[in-house]
């Protein structure tokens, strides 16, 4: 029986987080100031405005490094407990038959427990509440490579749910982070990230951070798409960042 060729390919991750910003002097982004704004009465006005400076006040400090040193140093960052949502793919490999063809995919991915982040909910950002969530895993394979499409959805606990839906009189959909990796029989490969407007996000390639996607500079209308997407409800989702191989 022929002896498989088999080809690596490079470890992703990314990391879901909040820019922090003080209750006084912090900056709002104009598209959150612009949803405020746009509310129909003074007293909804008022209410989102907090809405909005309570969510940046339980931002996540510091943000995000931009290199990790390995699995093992993103597993540490992990535990922290510092960040909002999380995936990572490690160990890809692709398996194919003599002439590269009829192939097969595995890698390592993160769990639900550590893929679902926390909120801080003290100023010195040393308590945190679990959120809730699910990570979804679908694997495609073709004669000539395959794709991993790997979600995390994740939300705020219920607690810090029943305040957010008495500031905005709607209760947190579920923001999320999708990596798509394809990997080729050629050793090309290619990576997809994507997410929901809220929160910000970075991406790693082999441990390095390569994009990301900075929630404040989303348009009011995406901002608005997600505050109102609805209790249990995936956000609605943009493409944020697509990295083909370098040869």
């Amino acid at each position: 029986m022929p002896t498989p060729e088999v080809l690596y390919f490079p470890p992703v991750a990314a990391i879901g987080w909040i820019p922090f910003a003080p209750m006084r002097g912090g900056i709002v982004p104009e598209a959150m100031r612009t949803y405020a704004q746009a509310r129909p009465n003074r007293v909804r006005r008022v209410l989102a405005g907090v809405a909005n400076t309570c969510l940046l006040q339980s931002g996540n400090r510091p943000a995000p490094p931009q290199t990790f040193d390995g699995l093992e140093g993103f597993q540490e960052y992990l535990a922290a407990k510092n960040y909002r949502g999380a995936l990572y793919l490690d160990g890809v490999t692709l398996s194919c038959s003599e002439g590269y063809s009829n192939c097969s995919v595995t890698a390592a991915g993160i769990d639900v427990e550590d893929a679902v982040g926390f909120t801080p909910v003290s100023s010195s950002a040393s308590w945190f509440r679990k959120g809730r969530g699910r990570v979804s895993r679908q694997v495609r394979v073709a004669h000539d490579g395959a794709e991993i499409r790997q979600t995390v959805y994740f939300r705020i606990c219920r607690a810090i749910d029943l305040v957010n839906y008495a500031l905005t009189a709607n209760w947190a959909p579920e923001a999320w982070i999708r990596i798509v990796y394809r990997a080729w029989s050629t050793g090309k490969y290619e990576i997809e990230f994507s997410g929901s407007a809220v929160p910000s996000q970075d991406y790693y390639i082999d441990w390095t951070r390569r994009g990301g996607h900075d929630m404040s500079s989303v348009s009011a209308t995406d901002f608005e798409g997600f505050v109102e997407a609805g209790g249990g409800f995936p956000a609605p989702g943009l493409p944020h960042f697509t990295l083909p191989s370098p040869h």
